[in-house]
C-alpha cells in the first residue's frame, strides 16, 4: 500500500495547500451529518442551505479574511429565484481557504472539527463547557433556521406541531434540546405569528 493509500480521508484533505471554499464548508457539514447520523431527505436539505448560508455571512466578515489563499467575491443584487435582495459577500465557488486558518477560525466559531483536524490545529484537550455552550448555539442558530422555513410553508403551524416535527427534530437537534423548554423557547423567538404589544395609549 502506498502512503497516500495509508492516509485517512480527512488527513488525505490536510496534503493540500489551498482547499476549494465551499468544499470545505461542506466538509463541516458532512461531520455533523455523520456525528447526528441525519440521512438525505428535504429537510436535510434545508438544514444544509441553512448551514452553507450561515457560514458564507460568517466567512464574508473582516475577521474571516486571513482564512482566504484566494478571495472571490460575488455581486449584490435582486435574486429573481428568492425574489430578495442579495448582499455582496464571498463568492465560495471560486474562492480558496488556507487549511490551518480555516480550521482554527471555524474551531473558534464552534464547529465540529473531525479528530485530524483538531490534531492538525494543535488542539488535543477534551470538549470544554465553552465549547458546548458554542455547539448550543449553533443548535439554536439552524434549529430556527429550519423553523422560518416551516413556517413560511406553514404559516399558521402551531409551536407545539413544530417541536414535534421531523426537521425540528432531526435536522434542528431539537430531541437534544427539549429541556426545561428551551426548544420552545428557541422557536418562539422566530414565531412570525408573534405580536409585540406596547402599552395601551392613555385615553
Amino acid at each position: 500500500m502506498t502512503d497516500a493509500g495509508r492516509l485517512t480521508y480527512y488527513e488525505y484533505w490536510l496534503t493540500k495547500k489551498y482547499w476549494n471554499a465551499e468544499f470545505a464548508i461542506y466538509m463541516l457539514f458532512d461531520y455533523m451529518k455523520h456525528q447526528r447520523g441525519w440521512e438525505a431527505s428535504d429537510d436535510y436539505m434545508s438544514a444544509m442551505k441553512f448551514f452553507l448560508d450561515k457560514i458564507k455571512a460568517q466567512m464574508s466578515n473582516e475577521d474571516a479574511e486571513h482564512v482566504f489563499g484566494i478571495y472571490a467575491t460575488e455581486f449584490g443584487g435582486w435574486d429573481e429565484v428568492t425574489e430578495r435582495y442579495i448582499e455582496a459577500g464571498v463568492d465560495i465557488e471560486a474562492s480558496q481557504v488556507k487549511p490551518n486558518e480555516f480550521l482554527q477560525w471555524a474551531y473558534k466559531k464552534g464547529y465540529q472539527l473531525p479528530y485530524e483536524f483538531k490534531a492538525f490545529i494543535g488542539i488535543y484537550e477534551k470538549e470544554s463547557n465553552l465549547n458546548t455552550k458554542e455547539q448550543d448555539r449553533i443548535d439554536r442558530e439552524v434549529c430556527q433556521g429550519i423553523a422560518r422555513t416551516l413556517w413560511d410553508y406553514h404559516p399558521g403551524m402551531e409551536i407545539e406541531e413544530m417541536v414535534d416535527h421531523k426537521a425540528i427534530q432531526i435536522y434542528g437537534s431539537g430531541r437534544l434540546h427539549s429541556r426545561d423548554a428551551t426548544l420552545r423557547r428557541w422557536l418562539s423567538e422566530v414565531d412570525p405569528r408573534a405580536v409585540k404589544r406596547g402599552r395601551k395609549k392613555k385615553i
